[in-house]
């Protein structure tokens, strides 16, 4: 509510000056709102509902073909457009907050392993080779954040089989879990990031067998510095008493 007030003291600091109006404007699908000048029309658009999901408003400067004076017209709408970014920037701040209702939720500080999982935020898609057997077949691996950013989950498919990896801070420290086709659960703590390298192995919560029992032990993501859409990932699973691991090229589509 705080937020849509502030949106509400704008446009009444624009109406007053006589530069304000509801005018639709149809070169602009969903733009609720025209901040008018003479030579000049400034748009603040956001979409229906946008305050409340956290989205990025988009603010830009259209030049329209009309008479004037122009260096007049230029100070006054530079002023103007100085004025409305100022004020959207504390209400683009505060937006960073998620809002259930009209309930805050807390601010949280995320680890630097968390922040090093956002930057591969996307979907990925490659080809998987399997020691074991020499077997290549497709995968794809699709990070979204989700929780009001505080969780990031991971959409694993396999040649086909689906699985899902969430990424979580507890207590400033990076806690991994994976839900596995194997049926197993493993935890994971990070073991490196740093530099272009994000590694994770078993956390001592996870207590498997290894002879009665499969489970992935460790996972690791290196990306490429000179072409950031590329990654290899590593990870080395215990598959019926045996160690064996897999490896996968991957790009980024999205």
């Amino acid at each position: 509510m705080a937020r849509l007030n502030q949106l509400i003291v704008i446009r009444e600091n624009l109406i007053s000056t006589g530069l304000y109006t509801t005018a639709p404007t149809p070169d602009i699908v969903g733009a609720p709102y025209a901040f008018l000048l003479p030579r000049y029309i400034l748009y603040f658009i956001y979409e229906k509902g946008c305050i409340l999901r956290q989205d990025i408003c988009l603010i830009f400067l259209h030049v329209l073909t009309k008479r004037g004076n122009k260096m007049k017209i230029l100070k006054t709408a530079t002023m103007l457009l100085a004025s409305t970014v100022l004020s959207y920037s504390a209400l683009a701040a505060e937006s960073n907050r998620t809002v259930i209702g009209d309930v805050e939720m807390p601010e949280v500080q995320n680890s630097k392993a968390f922040d090093e999982i956002k930057k591969r935020l996307g979907k990925w898609e490659g080809k998987m080779t399997q020691y074991l057997t020499g077997d290549v077949f497709d995968v794809s691996y699709e990070w979204k954040l989700t929780s009001g950013g505080n969780t990031i989950a991971e959409t694993i498919i396999e040649d086909g089989v689906e699985m899902l990896t969430t990424y979580s801070d507890k207590d400033g420290e990076l806690v991994i879990k994976h839900y596995c086709a194997l049926g197993t659960e493993p935890i994971f703590k990070v073991s490196q990031a740093s530099g272009n390298v994000l590694a994770i192995e078993l956390d001592n919560r996870s207590d498997f067998n290894p002879e009665v029992q499969s489970f992935v032990t460790d996972m690791k993501w290196t990306t490429d510095p000179a072409n950031p859409n590329t990654m290899i990932f590593e990870n080395s699973v215990h598959l019926d008493g045996a160690l064996t691991n897999n490896r996968a090229e991957l790009r980024k589509i999205n």
